[in-house]
């Protein structure tokens, strides 16, 4: 195909060339109607038969209005369709931090980092196979990164658009069926589920883990024939750094038989949260909320029906020699004999169409991809890992998870007209004057602590009332339930209805303190200044506030089926980088400052105002336009509410 640098299609003025493939070649270009930038994608129909090129476009049509439907934070949008001298193109959010395979280095990643990193792109699996759309071809160059570094998934159902009903006619690029180091063992013969997309996150984990994929061959033949007659390696084998807990989930997500995987996106999602705050997960095909469930002493826990007894991970386990003790899987042998066969075909599509060869050679291996393996029978400890994020610790006194947040230097407060407009996007009442107190924005440096994951729950106030240090909350409903603190049922959901004072003398029971309000703005925002703690852009599904069955004047159409409080566990998708949940929305909560404004100097672990004590976060009662981490709020020490909750903090120089 041409270059088209400097031409236009329609509308779209195209700038350069960003990469090209064996079915499209992409371009960065201007939308001149919106003036935004974008990424134009053209399909090749040069790479079918012309026969078939009717059929590509109208499955293309159908399938591109599908996609423009999906919106979700870690999805790349689709804006806009449309055909050039024949040939479809899609527009798309352009990334500018371009793609993950590019930051492949060939060295293992922490694993941690690598958790976090691919979280995002399976909670947008997760959303899209409740749309009822496959991914298909899951790998490391369809994650892009926006300019804030955020992960988002690219060519959603591409695979899908180019299907014909010849498999051998794509199968030349792997866009037919996936690509064959990430491809699970069923797509070889045409099998494709939400299990198959799994499989393939489970290829980019294991690959940030270990540097190198799990089957390595020169032609994708060789892929097949090693992925349907040899046993997975344990990542462990070439990154001994690893724990045990995480190989585990890994070697689950790329069980060769798509029934033994993870149930599904949600559970692998569960599970891997569990690995970063070190909480034993078991999992199940089904969730069951325990309503005599204990956060205070129960972890999390999805409890899956199995035929086998499952074991539960547990970080703690030492390393152990891995064996396969499962019987015989005839489905994955008739698979693989099946499979052989399409690759005749393939072979034989290929030099029928003339489409160039299907065996593409490998890059040469760098030493840290052809490490001599370690022997199976011979155990190996795993290392101390040094804090950082992900780095978790457990209180003894009410079995609060904390997690670690780094020494680092942010910025703290925002513009009061970058405030006012994005309430505007909420409300048409916004007043300036509500966020001149977040004003001027500030240089802070804070040293290293530690931040509750949850808000404190019922079930642990209970704790510190039942021991004498607590008074109970000023009372034990909510604002639509007549019982709520002391009803097991309620056991998991923030506790309400108590002051600053209330909140202090708790966090001292527990040999902790509130956090002060850099501490909670950092937690939330991180260092990158982001707007809300799951990122930049406004995500209805990632925190409770406000919706259509809120007692109060609603201000969007989206019910997550709560009147009011939510379980101090719900809206996973809302964490904040370092693993935090419900720092926005739910309850406000109070932090250890008086509330007053800024003095605008720099300052380290600084500690502000002289009046009402602060309260971040926004709550259950209050709209979208509250849930900014920037936003501060203030109220009177002595008088507790039905949105006012807390969470506590440490020093991680702390004994």
């Amino acid at each position: 195909m041409t270059d088209m640098t400097g031409q236009s299609i329609g509308r779209y003025q195209i700038l350069a060339r960003l990469g090209e493939g064996g079915m499209a070649v992409v371009y960065k270009a201007r939308d001149t109607r919106l003036e935004r930038d974008v990424a134009l994608k053209l399909i090749r129909l040069t790479a079918f038969p012309a026969e078939m090129h009717s059929n590509i476009l109208a499955r293309f049509e159908r399938e591109a209005k599908s996609l423009a439907r999906l919106s979700h934070p870690s999805i790349v949008t689709v804006f806009d369709y449309g055909e050039h001298d024949g040939a479809p193109f899609l527009a798309l959010e352009y990334c500018p931090g371009g793609d993950l395979k590019n930051r492949l280095t060939g060295q293992p990643m922490d694993w941690r980092e690598a958790i976090q990193l691919i979280l995002p792109i399976a909670r947008a699996m997760s959303y899209s196979h409740k749309q009822g759309i496959i991914h298909r071809d899951v790998k490391p160059s369809n994650v892009m990164f926006t300019g804030e570094g955020e992960p988002k998934l690219s060519d959603f159902g591409i695979a899908k658009m180019l299907e014909t009903d010849n498999v051998a006619t794509l199968t030349g690029t792997g866009v037919g069926i996936g690509t064959p180091g990430y491809m699970a063992p069923e797509q070889w013969t045409g099998e494709t589920s939400p299990q198959s997309d799994q499989y393939g996150l489970g290829v980019v984990l294991y690959e940030l883990l270990t540097g190198r994929k799990p089957y390595e061959a020169d032609t994708p033949a060789g892929i097949l024939i090693k992925q349907t007659s040899q046993p997975l390696p344990p990542p462990r084998q070439f990154t001994a750094a690893i724990p045990t807990a995480v190989e585990s989930a890994i070697l689950k997500a790329l069980d060769k038989d798509p029934a033994e995987r993870h149930a599904n996106m949600d559970v692998f999602i569960k599970v891997f949260e569990g690995l970063l705050q070190q909480t034993p997960v078991v999992e199940t095909l089904t969730t069951i909320r325990d309503p005599n469930k204990t956060l205070a002493v129960v972890p999390a826990v999805v409890v899956e029906e199995r035929t086998r007894t499952p074991t539960p991970v547990d970080l703690k386990t030492p390393a152990t020699p891995l064996t396969d003790t499962k019987p015989i899987n005839w489905k994955m042998i008739i698979i693989g004999a099946a499979a052989l066969v399409v690759l005749v075909g393939i072979v034989w599509g290929g030099w029928q169409f003339s489409r160039g060869s299907l065996f593409v050679p490998k890059p040469s291996a760098t030493p840290s991809q052809t490490a001599t393996p370690r022997p199976t029978d011979t155990p190996v400890a795993t290392p101390t890992p040094e804090l950082g994020i992900g780095s978790t610790l457990t209180r003894e006194k009410d079995g609060m998870v904390m997690v670690y947040v780094p020494a680092d230097e942010i910025i703290m407060g925002s513009d009061a007209d970058d405030a006012l407009a994005e309430c505007q996007k909420f409300r048409s009442d916004c007043d300036r004057d509500w966020f001149t107190d977040e004003e001027p924005p500030h240089q802070v440096s804070l040293d290293a602590y530690y931040i509750d994951v949850y808000e404190v729950s019922n079930a642990q106030y209970q704790l510190c009332v039942e021991a004498g240090a607590c008074d109970p909350p000023q009372e034990t409903g909510s604002f639509t339930r007549d019982s709520y603190y002391g009803d097991s049922q309620y056991n998991d959901y923030p506790v309400i209805f108590v002051d600053w004072n209330q909140a202090k003398a708790y966090c001292t029971w527990a040999r902790v303190t509130l956090p002060t309000e850099a501490q909670w703005e950092k937690a939330a925002r991180g260092t990158d200044g982001r707007m809300y703690p799951w990122g930049n852009s406004f995500d209805d599904t990632n925190a409770n506030f406000c919706d259509s069955s809120c007692p109060f004047a609603a201000n969007k159409d989206y019910d997550d089926g709560y009147e009011d409080t939510a379980p101090v566990d719900a809206y996973p998708g809302g964490a904040s980088i370092y693993g935090a949940y419900n720092l926005s929305g739910n309850v406000w909560e109070w932090v250890n400052d008086w509330y007053d404004a800024y003095p605008g100097n720099t300052t380290s672990n600084p500690y502000y105002g002289t009046t009402s004590r602060a309260l971040r976060g926004g709550s259950w009662n209050y709209g979208g336009d509250k849930l900014r981490s920037s936003l501060r709020n203030g109220g009177n020490p002595d008088e507790g509410g039905s949105s006012l909750g807390f969470r506590c903090s440490r020093s991680a120089a702390s004994p």
